[in-house]
């Protein structure tokens, strides 16, 4: 991901069974943890089919380790798919 632009990703996200498309809302957001504090702006989420959504608006304002999160929930259980990724 660049550097103090701002980017987009597109996700997928599938059911551990199957394979089936994942029904529920997906948030996104980023942080890093060393220094307490994640981005200065909120990404928005578009669901653009089943399964498969766009993030817009994320921003690694500064180099450094970043952690990754998304946040599914379906029927009022939320799971997080975490990554991560360091930046210079």
């Amino acid at each position: 991901p660049p550097l103090r632009d701002p980017f987009g990703m597109d996700v997928r996200v599938t059911a551990v069974a199957g394979g089936a498309p994942f029904e529920g809302t997906l948030r996104a957001d980023a942080a890093m943890p060393q220094h307490g504090h994640g981005m200065n702006v909120a990404p928005t989420m578009k669901q653009v089919a089943p399964g498969a959504y766009r993030v817009d608006g994320m921003l690694f304002h500064m180099p450094g380790y970043w952690e990754l999160y998304f946040d599914l929930s379906r029927e009022g259980v939320m799971e997080r798919a975490q990554g991560a990724v360091t930046l210079e």
